[in-house]
């Protein structure tokens, strides 16, 4: 139970793969590829969260009255 969770966390850190990584050789191609998804993952989710916070106001009126 305990080293599930403590294995849950790890990965969602990414310690599990920044550690794989340190331990095996990184090919440049798969460096390369693996730092523009990362940025552009970054990129993404940023400009989502902006999105998503302009079209839900935090006062608005109640859809459906009572």
């Amino acid at each position: 139970m305990v080293s599930k969770l403590i294995s849950r966390v790890l990965v969602r850190d990414k310690v599990a793969s920044d550690i794989t990584r340190r331990e095996r050789f990184e090919k440049p191609k798969r460096w390369r590829r693996r730092f523009m998804y990362e940025r552009c993952k970054r990129i993404y989710d940023c400009e989502m969260a902006r999105k998503i916070d302009m079209i839900t106001p935090l006062y608005r009126k109640e859809p459906w009255p009572r």
